[in-house]
């Protein structure tokens, strides 16, 4: 039995639409080290400009306890 002609044509999309996606998998990988270096940069760059929040800290509770 032969495909129609529309057939042909949504099967030649689907397999061209599926090469980029085969060309970008073996990008992902060095993109991700990419990024993360990044994002370290950033990190490394906030902390010495000191633009980083303290986190939260537990009150002293041996000086809570004095000041009653």
């Amino acid at each position: 039995m032969r495909m129609g002609r529309n057939t042909e044509q949504l099967l030649a999309c689907s397999m061209m639409n599926h090469e980029p996606a085969a060309r970008l998998r073996g990008r992902i990988p060095s993109t991700a080290g990419e990024v993360m270096l990044y994002a370290e940069d950033g990190a490394e760059i906030a902390i010495y400009n000191g633009w980083l929040e303290q986190p939260p800290m537990a009150d002293d509770r041996k000086a809570l306890a004095r000041h009653k």
